[in-house]
């Protein structure tokens, strides 16, 4: 079924999951449009291809190192695991402790430590630290910068080019990195202002069918896009401090925040643009798209075009009209793709105007958390996701489906990649769900369990996703169990609960899996 939701597809076509030549060229291709991380992702996922020769991987290995070579430093970290790799050397390994008096579940190696946590939450210390090893590096790489201004909507026509003009002049002071062009967005007119870079002026909302156009063109020609709404005031280094974390990961998003004039020294140091955010300041939370104000926002745009619509191209829900929601709404699926958000300090930007009701309900049905959904009802982005992987499942699909959907919790879907089944399970979910828009499922060739579940996972827009075999059901109450405690415990990121083997008449047989104690290693072996 499909979504109107503006989601991404963009790259080269998938290719056959069960035959690693094909899945070969589709690395070949990640690396001539330059896209080195997808392209390290996809060579990592066949490290331990049965049908592959350790030498012939090395073949596109090498092809990976050299891109690196040409761009000038190496492929992007968008995850704390590339940074624990430590493939650049310029970092110690993390150290690992062993400890002899933990209980160890067979046949997990008991002389085997694991690395600690790291990145926890919005933790991006790790970005941190990689972007001042790879500094020099990093200076090196082109930087093409384009500005995108949404004018004031409560602010009087008569006062618009002196804001206009006020922003000009922060933008033409930007070392070492200026912009290369600025796109205004107002009714008014303003073509009176002069710049040192192109202007262009646009009178329609940034979320038409015409602009959403202009804004995918700009993604295409740059590097990074700085989003400004309403009265923002630049420093000098806002578009160097911005590229410095861009170049660095495709997976990063820097949401202006203003200096906080009334922290005096004696309660918290000197603030400046230059200041780290404190701890639990703004986007440390659990729900950081929440904390954005307005749409003032850096971000590479490498990653904005993966979140443009795959029909479309657009990047904004068309339904919105006001920057601040519309911004809500791109910053919750970039959460939802475990995007980081380092806030970037200006010295001043304007409060956002509260939005009309009718936009505060929409960004409600499309941002799922438990702060702004009080009642739990079915909405069109649900907060709970079960993803089901399907092969040859029409004996047991039904039960499975319907064990999700009679939980006592409304807000909720279920994703089912159907693994090129020849049972019939297609046509059992067409003719079962068509009508309900609970129930989304995709048609894939034949990949594994392993290519199935991933394409289930790539499915949901929730916040919290859950797992379901085919030939499984969820006992009543299961979600509900398993959601209050994520919601309850802002530092959990994962509960799970024991299981029972059943028959085909569904009675109860014996226990299956019970591990009431977390374990990292039992999870890494079951």
């Amino acid at each position: 079924m499909p979504s109107d939701r503006p989601d991404s597809a963009q790259g080269p076509a998938k290719p056959n999951p069960r035959n690693p030549w094909s899945r070969l060229l589709a690395v070949t291709d990640l690396l001539a449009e330059g896209d080195l991380a997808r392209a390290r992702d996809a060579l990592d996922g066949l490290t331990y291809h049965p049908d592959l020769d350790p030498e012939v991987l090395q073949i596109w290995r090498d092809q990976l190192t050299e891109a690196g070579v040409l761009r000038g430093a190496p492929a992007p970290i968008n995850r704390p695991a590339e940074y624990q790799a430590n493939r650049h050397g310029l970092w110690r390994s993390p150290f690992r402790t062993l400890s002899v008096a933990r209980n160890v579940p067979k046949p997990y190696p008991w002389a085997m430590a694991l690395p600690g946590f790291v990145g926890a939450g919005n933790d991006f210390s790790f970005l941190e630290d990689a972007a001042t090893a790879l500094e020099p590096a990093l200076v090196r790489l082109p930087s093409r910068v384009q500005v995108v201004w949404i004018a004031p909507t409560d602010a009087p026509t008569q006062a618009m080019p002196a804001l206009l003009a006020r922003l000009v002049a922060g933008l033409a002071a930007q070392t070492p990195i200026v912009p290369d062009g600025l796109t205004v967005f107002c009714p008014a007119s303003l073509s009176d202002v002069q710049a040192p870079f192109e202007i262009r002026y646009r009178t329609d909302l940034p979320f038409q069918p015409a602009a959403q156009a202009h804004l995918a063109q700009l993604t295409d020609q740059s590097d990074l896009i700085l989003f400004l709404s309403g009265d923002v005031t630049l420093d000098p280094m806002v578009l160097a401090r911005a590229g410095r974390l861009a170049q660095l990961s495709d997976r990063v998003a820097l949401p202006l925040v203003p200096m906080d004039a009334s922290a005096a020294p004696g309660k918290g140091g000197l603030i400046t643009p230059f200041t780290p955010e404190l701890p639990r300041q703004s986007f440390a939370g659990r729900y950081p798209f929440r904390d954005m104000v307005g749409l003032n926002m850096a971000v590479p745009a490498r990653l904005l075009r993966e979140m443009r619509h795959r029909d479309t191209g657009a990047l904004f829900d068309p339904r919105f009209d006001t920057a601040g929601m519309a911004a809500r709404d791109l910053a919750y699926r970039m959460h939802a793709r475990g995007v980081w958000f380092v806030p970037l300090r200006v010295p001043e930007m304007a409060a956002e105007p509260p939005p009309p009701p009718a936009e505060a309900e929409l960004y409600k049905a499309l941002c799922p958390n438990h702060w702004d959904r009080k009642r739990d009802a079915w909405h069109a982005v649900s907060k709970v996701s079960v993803y089901i992987p399907a092969y040859n499942a029409s004996k047991y699909i039904e039960r499975a489906v319907d064990s999700v959907l009679s939980q006592d919790v409304a807000d909720l879907e279920v994703c089912v990649a159907n693994d090129g089944s020849r049972d019939g399970t297609l046509a059992l979910l067409e003719r079962l769900y068509a009508d309900e828009p609970r129930v989304r499922w995709l048609d894939n060739p034949n990949g594994g369990i392993g290519f199935a579940s991933n394409s289930a996972i790539r499915m949901s827009r929730s916040l919290y996703i859950g797992q379901l075999d085919s030939d499984d059901c969820l006992k009543p109450g299961a979600v509900r169990r398993l959601m209050t405690v994520l919601d309850e415990n802002p530092g959990v990121v994962c509960a799970y609960g024991s299981c029972e083997r059943i028959d085909a008449a569904g009675n109860y047989t014996q226990d299956e899996y019970a591990w009431p104690v977390f374990s990292r290693e039992k999870m890494m072996i079951t």
